[in-house]
């Protein structure tokens, strides 16, 4: 089988004996009738590999970017794309968000939930900016999440999901600010009766941090860069905690 079904992910250093899609198989046949201990989307991989990932309980962050293949993904939920634009240096791409959107509500498999467009570390400028989205999307089939952005603070982020219907807290914004506040969006979360999702989570370590503070979902793109780091986080997925919160 040919290197092409995963192009994001590359093999470690070294000889290998089988095939690196061989190897893969292999791998998570290991986690295959388990369930992940936090629900998991990997950033838009090929159909073949997210067939594979669907097999050990794993979902999809499907962005604008990106080749569609919604109905192989075990789950998968929509990313609006405006941390690319903003990484590029660019105003916010309407046109392939709402083509996503649009895509999306025509598969079989709907999305778990849209992240509302936003703008990145922006606060509540960013907060003004969703809730525009959220009024232009009222009536959609698709739950509603609320990109978090430095400076929110709980009061106002509250009244957006009672005003708007969000039904998951999206905690993005700088690295940071996202890991120094993750726990009290987790609290806040449960409290109103929502999901709390860690965004941007690129290494094992962030993976167990993620858990510590008690995400109900993370996503990365990160972890299908490199063989070794692929597996290490899908056996950070799956592993009892190996780590004290004081690390952190």
């Amino acid at each position: 089988m040919s290197l092409s079904l995963f192009p994001k992910l590359q093999p470690s250093k070294g000889k290998a004996k089988k095939p690196f899609a061989e190897r893969v198989k292999l791998f998570l046949k290991e986690f295959q009738g388990k369930k992940p201990l936090v629900r998991t989307y990997l950033g838009a991989p090929q159909k073949a590999l997210g067939e594979l990932l669907a097999q050990v309980g794993i979902g999809a962050c499907v962005s604008p970017a990106t080749k569609k293949h919604f109905d192989s993904y075990l789950f998968y939920f929509l990313d609006n794309g405006a941390f690319g634009c903003w990484i590029r240096g660019e105003e916010f791409d309407t046109a392939p968000f709402l083509s996503l959107v649009e895509k999306s509500l025509k598969a079989q498999k709907k999305a778990d939930f849209l992240v509302l467009p936003d703008l990145i570390g922006r606060g509540k400028k960013s907060l003004e900016f969703s809730a525009l989205w959220a009024e232009k999307l009222d009536g959609i089939e698709i739950p509603f999440a609320l990109a978090l952005q430095d400076g929110m603070e709980e009061v106002e982020v509250e009244e957006f999901v009672r005003a708007h219907g969000v039904k998951v807290l999206f905690v993005g914004g700088t690295t940071e600010w996202k890991w120094r506040t993750a726990e009290k969006w987790v609290k806040l979360a449960e409290r109103l009766g929502i999901k709390c999702h860690v965004g941007r989570v690129p290494s094992a370590k962030r993976v167990y941090q993620a858990r510590i503070v008690g995400a109900h979902s993370i996503d990365t793109t990160a972890a299908l860069w490199v063989e070794s780091k692929f597996k290490n986080y899908i056996r950070a997925l799956f592993r009892e905690l190996p780590v004290q919160k004081s690390l952190f």
